[in-house]
């Protein structure tokens, strides 16, 4: 099934190539010509025991366009009453939207083999010596799509990646337990001591008592005014966050797939139609060239604004790739090295860690005049450190402190909620150094107050 633009029939050929073997078999019928809802109707009633093999319909027979991912695919999904697996040149991005899933081009294990490459030339070898990858394939399968068809998650092939796991009762309430148990333990210790005192000293200290009460009460009114302090600014952020993952993942999703088939139409209309015209041929790959800079612009955007990376892959290579996407985008040199970090950090401190060092970039390129920084990420038993440094111009933090931007504060408050340090050491034309200091058990504290505030 698929539809009839250039890269559809492309990857119709694709996947005729690979049924050839399997005609004397099986009954094979190509759904490659029809409008959408024709299509639709007729994956309403196929057969039993029929499976749906999706090329993708970025266009169809009625000259509809669409994107892939994000609309004829979920329109196939829906109305087939067959198992749907994207099949031929089709990505990890086209799984999560009603397909079954399978053996897909994987864009994080794409990414992954870049920046090894990166790495390994950056660390002095030679193109030449790197071997060539050909294909950068996954098993990626959606768990709702097999609940559906009755399909067991236990029969995927072994190290298969399984979207869209429901988590269990404990792994979702737990710390909900947890801070209540806790609560619950605490208050039942406070009011044990209350009665014991109460018994030991209610005669002769009630002006005690009296004083007493009156600073436990002013200092649990400060405490409370701290949280609720506290509190707000983590729903700002978390707030903000939400903001740049919507942003994010409408310039991945719309944008850029967008200008993607614009892209893609440019070139199309190059080989359909011939330009001798050799002014108006130059202009057209001009354009063609300028579509595809501004769609890599837009994903470098999309990718600072919501970093994928950070959560399927972890902080270290999510550092090293955001650092190896703004030396490009910026034509400056990142230097990166990272040690000691534990497989898992809190998803907190990660995206603390991962913003101070977004922020604290973006100030050494707006003012420190140099193209060369470096970002460290060292690990402990107890802590993470990270630090970035710059050779520029420096400035006076004692002036600074003054006239702080919302970037320092947005760092400070960051590292605060994490129960965090955050340092800055600069003096003019002596370079800047921003220190942050993480304890590894904030994350985990940090949850469990979610948990007992909630």
């Amino acid at each position: 099934m698929g539809g009839v633009s250039p890269y559809d029939r492309a990857n119709e050929a694709i996947i005729k190539d690979g049924l050839r073997r399997y005609e004397t078999r099986f009954d094979v019928t190509y759904l490659t010509d029809l409008d959408m809802p024709t299509l639709l109707e007729r994956l309403m009633r196929l057969p039993e025991n029929s499976i749906i093999l999706q090329a993708g319909i970025s266009e169809d027979a009625a000259g509809t366009r669409y994107i892939v991912a994000t609309q004829s695919n979920p329109m196939v999904a829906q109305a087939a009453n067959a198992p749907v697996f994207p099949a031929g040149d089709m990505a990890d991005v086209d799984v999560d939207h009603g397909a079954i899933g399978g053996y897909v081009t994987s864009f994080t294990k794409e990414g992954e083999i870049v920046a090894e490459d990166a790495d390994r030339i950056l660390n002095g070898d030679k193109a030449k010596d790197i071997p060539i990858v050909r294909g950068a394939n996954a098993y990626i399968f959606d768990l709702r799509a097999l609940k559906r068809w009755g399909l067991k998650e236990a029969d995927v092939p072994p190290g298969s990646t399984v979207l869209n796991r429901q988590p269990s009762l404990w792994q979702s309430f737990r710390w909900y337990v947890i801070g209540g148990m806790t609560l619950i333990l605490v208050e039942a210790l406070l009011i044990s001591g209350l009665l014991w005192q109460r018994i030991r000293r209610r005669a002769g200290e009630t002006k005690l008592i009296i004083a007493n009460k009156r600073l436990a009460d002013d200092i649990t009114e400060r405490k409370l005014a701290e949280e609720a302090l506290a509190d707000m600014s983590r729903k700002l952020l978390e707030a903000q966050e939400q903001e740049r993952v919507r942003i994010g993942r409408e310039l991945h999703d719309d944008i850029n797939q967008r200008l993607s088939l614009l892209s893609v139409e440019i070139d199309g209309m190059k080989e359909v139609s011939p330009v001798t015209n050799g002014e108006l041929r130059s202009r057209m790959d001009e354009l063609g060239k300028r579509t595809s800079e501004i769609s890599a612009v837009v994903q470098s955007l999309s990718h600072e604004l919501h970093s994928s990376k950070l959560e399927y892959l972890g902080l270290v290579l999510a550092m090293k790739g955001f650092c190896k996407e703004f030396g490009e985008s910026h034509k400056v040199e990142v230097a990166f090295a990272s040690e000691g970090i534990p497989p898992i950090v809190p998803p907190d401190i990660s995206l603390c860690l991962f913003r101070v060092m977004q922020e604290a970039l973006h100030n050494a390129l707006k003012h420190s005049g140099v193209k060369l920084f470096d970002v460290r990420l060292l690990g402990s038993p107890t802590e993470i450190r990270l630090t970035v440094r710059d050779l520029g111009k420096g400035f006076d933090p004692e002036l600074a402190k003054d006239t702080p931007g919302l970037g320092l504060v947005s760092m400070q408050e960051r590292v605060r909620l994490v129960k965090g340090t955050i340092s800055i050491s600069s003096r003019p034309l002596s370079g800047t150094e921003i220190t942050v200091h993480v304890p590894l058990q904030a994350g985990v504290q940090t949850e469990q107050a979610k948990a007992a505030g909630a």
